[in-house]
Parts: C-alpha cells; sequence; structure tokens
C-alpha cells in the first residue's frame, strides 16, 4: 500500500512506494536510538545523584536552561542587560 506525504509548497502529495526493507532499517535506527536515549537519561540520573549534596543541582540546571535559551536571542549583549536591568528593578521594587 502506498503512502503519501506533502512535499512543503505542494499541495498535492506525493506517493512513496512501500519498501520494506527501508522500513526496517528506519526502524532499527529508530529504536537503536530510543536505546541510546534512554541510557542518556539514566547517565544523567547517576550524575545528578552522584553530585547531590556538594553541588545545588536544581540551580546549576535552572542555569543552563537559561544560558541555553539566552544564547538563541538576537538582541545585542548590551540590550539584554539593559532588559535584565528593568526586570530586576522591577523585582526589587515588588518585593521592597
Amino acid at each position: 500500500m502506498p503512502s503519501f506525504i506533502r512535499q512543503k509548497g505542494n499541495k498535492e502529495p506525493k506517493e512513496i512506494a512501500f519498501d520494506a526493507d527501508e522500513v526496517t532499517k528506519y526502524l532499527t535506527r529508530y529504536f537503536n536510538i530510543e536505546g541510546e536515549l534512554a541510557t542518556l537519561r539514566e547517565d544523567k540520573k547517576e550524575l545528578k545523584a552522584e553530585f547531590r549534596g556538594r553541588v545545588d543541582i536544581k540551580l546549576v540546571t535552572h542555569l543552563i536552561a537559561v544560558i541555553k535559551r539566552e544564547a538563541k536571542l538576537t538582541a545585542s549583549e548590551d540590550t539584554k542587560e539593559d532588559i535584565r536591568n528593568l526586570i530586576k528593578d522591577k523585582i526589587g521594587s515588588l518585593i521592597d
């Protein structure tokens, strides 16, 4: 049974012939990757357990996420710093 996919910008679906060998190759690689991801998740848990009590894991993990997101921003460092300062001032005024 043929399957169909849509090409970007093309309204008509393109037919792809079923090839059991290709599907088997895809599934083999897919499930190998799934297994590797599970292993990496377990490794990450073990890493956190190893450093628990010596490193503030929640803080470091949070800061890693913030810095990764920040790296994706296209604004200049000066603009980011100016906005950061405005936010800190606003938060400070809300707490006081």
